[in-house]
């Protein structure tokens, strides 16, 4: 289940179009992606969630 969620968690920021993402204005991967607001802002809810956090930095990598 941890790593399911670190993924989830994980493809908001690869999906951006600046020079950290894999858009055209970063990696160059893909093309273009519009995230909408909401989602945007439910990626932060989720990230800011300490309980979430905790568990996913606790995880091991098998």
């Amino acid at each position: 289940m941890g790593r399911y969620l670190a993924l989830i968690l994980g493809e908001p920021p690869r999906l951006a179009d600046n020079p950290q993402g894999y858009g055209p204005l970063g990696k160059g991967f893909i093309a273009h992606v519009d995230i909408p607001p909401h989602i945007a802002q439910a990626w932060q809810t989720l990230r800011d969630d300490r309980l979430l956090s905790d568990a996913l930095s606790a995880r091991q990598l098998a």
